[in-house]
This record gives structure tokens, sequence and C-alpha cells, in this order.
């Protein structure tokens, strides 16, 4: 009689997997640490240092019962139980329902519900605190968030299979919708940086340009190598592909190591904040005011060239440090021309 199995390239996908997961969660460590590092010691606020700290805590310890539960996992598949019948892989997919699976499961459900959670903050902020623009994604967050929990209650159930049947079938719509949440997130906040990028370059450096619109903000705050890889995962996982094994494990990876990254740029004092959107908006609105008002003022002093008298031209620049350099030009019957600078 044949035993039922997960076939060796599933296998060998499970184990490559478990391997990159262990990768990946030492680069987890290195962000976690040096985000509570640079967290320690910015001068942000008490209150919103104790927030990011304990997110990216709880956060790391989610990713490290997920890496622990397939560690073991692997260990009771190959060495505890190597002469079951019908091998290893039969013993895989006997134990699919195994309470360590579903430890492992739910830790990284809670940690995709909590690291969506950030970046749809994250897209409120940038998109300059209007709540009517993430309305759709905060009903994608949701429905997300309760297949998931649907998810970890039906793979957690006796002969249950996350990768067939009716578990499956609610772990797709889970990563379906999660990857829908992201795509649509990451679109809105690269659309954003996009558009800001292209109006902040007349009126700022090089340097804060690049620290707010470059490819790496962009990459980071928008978390675009998670979604693609999410959409990858989603591929192999609907056509059941030996992939999927790999997949998992390293997508469920980077649904914590994104969140972190976003941390450590707020850490660092390079992310997008509320006073920042604020400042740039503000800024636009006036180089756009004062621009209007030079135009007219120039059109006014073309009239009234050829009258003696006296026309000016004001010009006002707001720099990067929020000063001030006034810039008057005064036409006088003499053609002579006095230019004064006010800091």
């Amino acid at each position: 009689m044949d035993v039922p199995t997960i076939g060796i390239d599933n296998e060998r996908g499970f184990y490559v997997g478990i391997n990159l997961g262990g990768i990946l969660y030492g680069v987890d460590i290195v962000i976690f640490f040096q985000s509570v590092y640079y967290l320690v010691y910015s001068t942000t606020e008490t209150k919103t240092k104790i927030l990011y700290t304990a997110y990216g805590t709880v956060l790391f310890i989610l990713l490290t019962i997920s890496i622990v539960a397939n560690g073991y996992f692997g260990q009771l598949v190959w060495v505890e139980h190597r002469d079951f019948p019908g091998g290893s892989g039969a013993y895989y997919l006997a134990n699919l329902a195994l309470w360590l699976n579903t430890f492992g499961t739910a830790a990284d459900a809670a940690a995709d519900v909590l690291g969506d959670a950030l970046l749809l903050y994250r897209c409120y902020i940038i998109c300059g605190a209007r709540k009517s623009l993430i309305s759709v994604p905060l009903i994608i967050w949701i429905a997300s968030t309760v297949m998931a929990i649907i998810t970890n209650v039906i793979s957690g159930l006796p002969d249950s299979n996350v990768f067939k049947g009716k578990a499956a079938n609610c772990g797709i719509s889970w990563v379906v919708l999660t990857v829908s949440f992201n795509v649509v997130v990451t679109t809105m906040i690269c659309g954003r940086i996009f558009l800001l990028q292209r109006s902040i370059r007349k009126y700022m450096d090089a340097e804060t340009v690049k620290m707010y619109t470059g490819i790496i903000a962009l990459m980071v705050e928008s978390a675009l190598p998670f979604t693609v890889l999410g959409i990858v995962f989603i591929a192999t996982y609907v056509r059941a592909s030996p992939a999927e094994w790999t997949m998992a494990p390293t997508w469920g990876s980077f649904v914590i190591i994104s969140p972190q990254l976003i941390i450590l740029r707020v850490a660092m004092g390079r992310a997008w904040s509320k006073t920042t959107v604020s400042n740039i908006t503000r800024s636009l609105e006036f180089a756009r005011r004062t621009s209007t008002t030079t135009g007219l003022e120039s059109t006014v002093a073309g009239v009234d060239g050829s009258a003696a008298g006296t026309n000016s031209t004001s010009l006002v620049f707001e720099s990067k440090q929020e000063s001030v350099v006034n810039l008057r030009t005064e036409k006088v019957d003499e053609q002579e021309v006095h230019v004064t600078f006010v800091a």
C-alpha cells in the first residue's frame, strides 16, 4: 500500500526555504538592533521611540517563532522520524496540522497583519494625512486580516493541509488579499513620491531630494521588494509548484523585514513624517504663490517701464533651513540697479 508523501521536489523546496529563512533571519537581527540603537540615541519624542521599539520587538519575536518552528519541524522530518513509514515526505504530509506548524503560521499571519498596518499608516502619512485616500486599502487590509485568521483556524484542524483542500483555498485568498493590499499601497506611495520629487527638485538641494525621493527611499517606504516577492509567491502557490515550498518561508521572512526597514529609516531620521510632508507642501504652495506674484509684478514693471518712476520686483526663496532671502531689484530713471539681500 502506497503511503501519501509530498515528493522529493517539495522536500527539497522546503529544505531550501528553511535555509533561506535562516539567512534572512540574520539580516533581520542586524536591522532590528540597528533600529533600537538609533531610536535610543535619536532626538525623537519618547512616545515615538517607545512605539517603534515595541513594534519592532514584537515583529522580531514573531519572526523568531516562525524560524524556530520551521527549523524544529525540519528536524522532526529528517532526523527524529526519518524511519517513518513512507519516509520523511510521508511524515511531513501526515503532520502538517501539528501544533508547531500552526503556531509558526500564526506568527507569520500576526506579523503580516502588523506589517501591513504599519505600511497603511506610512501611506496615510505620505499622502498628506488624508483619510479618504486610504479607505480602499483599509478595506482590503481588514479582509486580509479576517482571511488570515480563518486560514490559521482551518490549517490547525486534524488532517488539514495548508497546501491542499479548504486550507489551501483560504490560504490563497489570504495571500492574494495581502499582496493586493501591498500592490495598492505601493502604487499610492510610489506615485506620491514621484509627484513630490518632480515638484521639490526645483526648491531643495540634491542631497535632500535624494534622501526623501531616491531609489532606496522609494523601495523601503513602499515595501516594493515585498510586493514583488508576494506576486511571485502567489504564482507558485496557485500552481502548486514545488517552488512554493521555498517561497512560503522566504515570503514569511520578508513579512517582517519590510516593516523593520521602515522602522530603521524612521530611527535614522530619514523617513517621511507628518512634519516633512507638511513643510514640503507649504514650501511648494509658497513657491507657487511667489512665482505667480513675481509674474504679475514683472508684467506691471514692463507696462510702466517707459514712464519715470520706480518699479520693484520681489522674489522670496525658502531654503531647507527655512531661511528667507529677499531679493529686491529697483529700477530708476537713470537705469541704476540696486540689489539688497536680507537673510
